[in-house]
């Protein structure tokens, strides 16, 4: 294969109309990909920058950052510094050459690698709360789920080719195209959906309050029941030795009063609470729909795991409901909008003896069957919430975590500043496998880490020794502490919640080319948690 033809795979028409590349991100996408694809980008930790270009280090990256912002101003007008007209047309001047071979041409490698570089500079400050300028604008309206569900910056190459997306950190150790820039990321993943949601208005400041509710306060060990279902539902599995389960949530709405109660405490004692957060499966849809309406209006985004109704053929969903509202400080807080959006669950739990037996619930379960969750697996979605220019937040579900394949190439690639996992499981304690998996995640890509579980789940867990029971219901972990952080309330008697409060940092990272961000990626740090009980 030629890289003729790769090019005009990923953006057709490129080497005969270059007005397709003036816009950075597309250009970074079709450089990135190349360079990803095909390798020796890594020589550069060798020998770095290009001679033909800038010989010193320090002012290659001034020119470098110079050449971004130039392009920058010129985008929208479909017009690129002459300097990334000549590599790009040294690129396609060497189009005819093997794709394995790319490796060995060093040339035409540093043309890719600098157009990557002045489309990622180009690039800087892209979000609510950053550069008010039209680039910035256009970059909102790009990504806005209410402009597309199919979220990418690029404008001319397709999705189904590769994708463009916003990046908030840089790895610091290793060789990967990831080291390669600050701001955008190359998403090279057609199995995963990413979706983003952006406010007009978010959030002020780099302090956040967060009230967790871990909810529902007991599980009863009959709320788990088998589902009957048709062998066909088992696909390949064995009838005999697997079956589906289902978990039935409270449709209590005591707790609507009792979260009230416990925002109003944590409010007058700490201050302003950001978002409301509780564990999968804690509401029904009727609850969480009034969940929504009854707090968003009042300035709080609202994560909550929700227990989808039944469809047709009976089974019900497993999903993640994410309400923000439009305006965080609204003038008229009664009318005003909010954006509401689900992701469901990509892998089913199965329950297998152990925790049929941790759980106590054989009484509903047959030990010696494995028990899948009853919830059809359909296409896969992640949803990015950007709050503000210091945080941008994405959430799984539970096996979503464990199972991080497909998912975990796409969280990697854009590191978002905080992974909210939101489980059905019992003490949250680093030695546990949701303490492991948040370590790797705090890392690479040097996400801030939360999984969070309810005090009921807590509760049911069986144990010889009671009084060695753990009562995390929620484990933190970001880069600047070396050890995960449990949080454990003082009791698992409800209603409750915990007030949990972050606070940005800023971080001077690197690429590999030596360009530093200054200063501008945020790392969201631990500050305390406070135990929150209604009167």
């Amino acid at each position: 294969m030629k890289l003729s033809e790769v090019i005009e795979w990923i953006l057709p028409g490129a080497t005969r109309n270059k007005t397709m590349l003036t816009w950075p991100p597309d250009s970074f996408g079709l450089a990135a990909y190349i360079v990803q694809r095909y390798g020796g980008y890594v020589e550069m930790v060798n020998s770095w920058p290009p001679t033909d270009f800038c010989e010193d280090k320090n002012k290659w990256c001034t020119e470098i950052q110079g050449l971004g912002v130039r392009w920058r101003n010129t985008a929208l007008e479909q017009r690129m510094p002459n300097q990334i007209h000549c590599w790009w047309d040294y690129v396609f001047k060497r189009q005819q050459i093997l794709v394995q071979n790319i490796r060995n041409e060093r040339r035409l490698v540093d043309s890719l690698i600098q157009i990557m570089a002045a489309a990622d500079e180009a690039s800087n400050a892209i979000g609510p709360n950053s550069l008010n300028d039209a680039f910035n604008s256009e970059v909102i309206d790009w990504l806005g789920v209410e402009k597309s569900n199919d979220a990418t910056l690029c404008k001319s190459i397709e999705v189904s080719r590769v994708r463009v997306l916003p990046k908030f950190h840089t790895p610091q150790t290793g060789i990967t195209i990831r080291s390669l820039s600050h701001y955008l990321a190359l998403v090279d993943c057609a199995e995963v959906t990413p979706r983003w949601i952006i406010p007009t208005t978010g959030i002020d400041g780099g302090n956040f309050n967060f009230l967790l509710i871990p909810y529902p306060w007991t599980v009863s060990r009959s709320q788990f029941s088998m589902v009957k279902a048709g062998t066909d539902r088992l696909g390949t599995m064995n009838p005999d030795r697997h079956g589906f389960f289902d978990f039935a949530p409270s449709d209590d709405d005591a707790i609507i009063g009792q979260i009230a109660q416990l925002v109003e405490t944590a409010k007058n004692s700490y201050g302003p609470i950001h978002g409301l957060i509780l564990p999968e499966l804690a509401l029904t849809t009727s609850l969480s729909r009034r969940i929504k309406d009854e707090f968003c209006h009042r300035g709080m985004f609202i994560i909550s795991g929700v227990h989808g109704d039944p469809d047709e053929h009976g089974q019900s969903s497993n999903y993640v409901s994410i309400s923000i509202p439009e305006e965080f400080y609204p003038l008229d807080p009664e009318n005003s909008n909010v954006i509401h959006e689900k992701q469901f669950k990509h892998h089913r739990w199965q329950l297998d003896y152990g925790q049929i037996h941790q759980y106590g619930i054989g009484c509903s379960l047959d030990s010696s069957v494995k028990w899948w969750e009853s919830f059809p697996v359909g296409n896969r979605d992640l949803l990015f919430i950007t709050l503000n220019k210091h945080l941008t937040i994405c959430v799984l579900i539970c096996e979503d975590l464990a199972k991080q394949d497909p998912v975990a190439s796409l969280i990697r690639s854009v590191g978002p500043n905080l992974v909210i996992s939101l489980l059905m499981d019992s003490a949250q304690i680093s030695q546990r496998w949701p303490g492991r998996y948040a370590m790797v995640l705090a890392d690479d890509p040097g996400s801030s880490v939360l999984t969070f579980t309810s005090a009921g789940m807590v509760s049911l867990v069986k144990m010889a020794d009671q009084s060695k029971a753990s009562r995390s219901i929620a484990l933190w972990k970001d880069a600047k502490h070396s050890s995960a952080i449990p949080i454990e309330p003082e009791c698992l008697t409800g209603p409750f919640g915990i007030l949990l409060s972050v606070n940005r940092t800023l971080k001077n990272e690197y690429t590999a080319d030596g360009r530093q961000d200054n200063f501008g990626a945020s790392t969201v740090v631990y500050t305390g948690h406070h135990y929150i009980k209604a009167p």
